[in-house]
């Protein structure tokens, strides 16, 4: 054995050495977010038992929250850059576990919080309104399966069909959301403009199966789907691209929480105050809802649009 094997050995022992010693202040760390939960949770002046889950958030988001600190003033300089970036990622899962130990001190005192907090409206009437189309009709078929007593109306227009729900004249309306794998931008215009959120999508395939067409069922309220077993759940968001939320960040955090990204896509839509630029997010969801995030996001994403819940895009 060479003096560089030596010197290997060394490194690697080093290394498990320290990654067992960073272990350790991790459980330190998450030991401390607890604490800091429960301390933020018998400071408030509402009972948690009882308040509306955003009114809980918009209290706590009044605290210091951001754990991000510079790295120690002895650091090498050649190492301050990889340093901040450790410093950073730390913080960002700081943030994450925080949401965590904040939903579990909530369920220790009876509060148990669910998707449902956070997209409490009831399902709208079951009124379909669409233009109509053979790829419209074979998506109505799809999404009016699961519903008890459909009724279906016809419209001239897209953008009367999403009035028509934007003003609570009809529960849903199914527009063509994506062609060859695409979002159709004036469809994603129409669902910001009137505020409207995605209930549903699907494939669809037209008569000779050659479609390559998605429809998504739109309504005006976020309401969550009853999911069987294996089905993919997937969240919608979109944020601003010039929004204190990276996109990194929301990657790292929606890992944390056991989530995946399905699709990432850049869109400029029409505000009052002019054109914006926005990232618009479809995260799949893993094993658990999507209760920490929606919690990550109501604390530290001002900006953050939920745009749609839904399942089984495939």
């Amino acid at each position: 054995m060479g003096l560089y094997d030596n010197l290997n050995n060394a490194n690697i022992e080093n290394l498990s050495s320290l990654c067992s010693e960073q272990s350790i202040l991790e459980e330190r760390r998450l030991l401390e977010l607890r604490e800091l939960c429960g301390s933020f949770l018998s400071e408030l002046d509402i009972s948690p038992e009882e308040c509306d889950i955003y009114e809980l958030l918009s209290l706590i988001s009044e605290r210091e929250l951001l754990f991000y600190d510079s790295p120690h003033g002895e650091a090498l300089a050649e190492n301050r850059s990889a340093l901040e970036s450790f410093s950073k990622q730390m913080s960002s899962l700081d943030k994450a576990m925080l949401c965590r130990m904040l939903i579990n001190c909530l369920e220790d005192i009876g509060r148990r919080v669910g998707e449902a907090d956070f997209f409490g409206d009831e399902p709208p009437e079951e009124t379909f309104v669409y233009v109509k189309n053979s790829l419209a009709d074979e998506a109505y078929e799809i999404f009016s399966a699961e519903l008890a007593d459909p009724r279906v109306y016809y419209c001239n227009s897209f953008k009367e069909a999403a009035e028509l729900v934007a003003s609570g004249r009809a529960g849903y309306c199914l527009l063509p959301l994506e062609e060859r794998g695409g979002r159709l931008r004036t469809v994603d215009q129409l669902i910001f403009s009137g505020d409207l959120k995605i209930s549903g999508v699907s494939p669809v395939f037209g008569f000779d199966g050659l479609a390559d067409m998605k429809y998504a069922m739109i309504s005006g309220y976020l309401t969550p789907p009853t999911y069987a077993q294996g089905d993919d759940r997937y969240l919608e968001i979109r944020v601003p691209q010039d929004s204190d939320l990276s996109i990194g960040e929301l990657i790292f955090s929606a890992e944390s929480f056991g989530h995946s990204i399905y699709r990432i896509a850049t869109v400029s839509l029409n505000t009052d105050d002019g054109e914006r630029g926005f990232y618009s997010v479809v995260i799949r969801g893993g094993a658990a809802d999507f209760t920490h995030l929606l919690t990550y996001l109501t604390l530290f994403s001002e900006e953050f649009i939920p745009v749609g819940i839904y399942k089984n895009l495939e």
